[in-house]
């Protein structure tokens, strides 16, 4: 159950992260407030500003953070974890617009500057539209506990056991395999030997043939 918890958080801290980038990304997409405009010089009509107008540092955002998540995918060890953070702190920056909307709300000011209102035109009424508000807030939970979980449990490369090994690492990983009886076991079950582990072993300056002997003539040593 541990094990299926260590391998499962990393892909589940991805899927969070990404989908909270998706979400962000439609939020800066939707309309984030309706103006009611009068100019007197024709009928009483309505402005909408989008999450991306009124935030213009939403898009490139949800952009980057995805960015970012394309570079944890090829990213290992300590390069993985620092852009994790760096996917937090893209998230925690990204809540600041929709907060101060919900909290301060729409300035007369700012959406004359936005709509590119004549001056004879007044704002009579704003109206905050407050879905595209929670799917930012949202957004930014979910990808915050994505970048967490992927700070605390970098995905995994597959296939790296696969790849290419020098002539010391497999060396290395023979001389281990013959301390601890690995090869010496598998023959004494019956398991046959790949030529790939014999000849590793001969080029590590071992003879896997030796180990039972080895290991018989230290335990009547350690016995006398």
């Amino acid at each position: 159950m541990t094990r299926q918890k260590t391998i499962g958080s990393p892909r589940l801290g991805f899927a969070l992260a990404l989908i909270g980038a998706g979400l962000l990304w439609v939020s800066s997409r939707a309309p984030w407030l309706r103006a009611t405009i009068e100019d007197g010089l024709q009928p009483v009509y309505s402005e909408t500003i989008i999450g991306a107008t009124w935030a213009a540092e939403l898009g490139p955002l949800a952009l980057a953070i995805g960015a970012a998540l394309v570079v944890t995918l090829v990213a290992r060890g300590l390069a993985q974890r620092i852009v994790s953070a760096a996917v937090l702190v893209l998230f925690v920056l990204a809540l600041a617009a929709p907060v101060r909307m919900l909290f301060e709300g729409a300035q007369d000011s700012r959406v004359r500057q936005l709509a590119e209102l004549p001056a004879r035109a007044e704002v009579a009424e704003i109206t905050v539209v407050y879905w595209p508000l929670g799917i930012a807030c949202i957004a930014v939970v979910m990808g915050a506990i994505g970048a967490v979980l992927l700070f605390r449990s970098p995905l995994r490369q597959r296939g790296s056991r696969t790849q290419y090994q020098t002539p010391a690492v497999r060396r290395e990983e023979v001389r281990t395999d013959i301390a601890g009886g690995a090869i010496s076991a598998a023959a004494a079950a019956g398991i046959p030997l790949s030529d790939r582990m014999l000849w590793d072993a001969l080029d590590a300056g071992e003879d896997p043939t030796e180990s039972d002997s080895t290991g018989s003539d230290v335990e009547q040593a350690d016995e006398k």
